[in-house]
């Protein structure tokens, strides 16, 4: 488990860092203490228009730092993406995979404009993945897992 400040520092990088994606960090509701609870939070990203190999090498570091450390909640909000190629796609089913190897832990998108969801079509991705229509609702199904 990562020390708190340490945790800080490095969504501090991503926000500073990555200027393709905006973050969040939402805290599902429960008792408060003075340490960060990973079961509680939620990484929120809004992916680029265009997710590409690009851009997503640093998206990939970055997340199997924070999911090696304990995150075990990662929301991908794609309601920006235009575009995504082979390589978007793989690095998303790969940042599923290893959040998956944490007890109560998963990946979702949101979000998804109807021309990126006919890509996922044809390799059923939303049979690998949950997919909602809102954050709203990726909140939701978070409180239960």
């Amino acid at each position: 488990m990562l020390d708190n400040s340490i945790l800080l520092l490095i969504f501090t990088i991503i926000l500073y860092y990555n200027i393709s994606m905006k973050c969040a960090i939402y805290e599902l509701p429960g008792i408060k203490t003075d340490d960060i609870n990973l079961n509680r939070v939620v990484l929120i990203i809004q992916l680029a228009d265009v997710a590409d190999m690009d851009k997503n090498n640093d998206l990939f570091i970055l997340l199997s730092c924070l999911i090696n450390g304990g995150l075990k909640k990662v929301v991908f909000d794609m309601t920006a993406v235009e575009f995504i190629d082979s390589y978007g796609m793989g690095t998303i089913i790969d940042i599923t995979k290893l959040v998956r190897k944490h007890k109560d832990a998963d990946a979702v998108l949101v979000n998804v404009p109807e021309r990126v969801q006919f890509i996922f079509k044809p390799i059923q991705l939303q049979k690998f993945m949950k997919i909602f229509n809102s954050l709203d609702e990726a909140l939701h199904y978070f409180r239960y897992i």
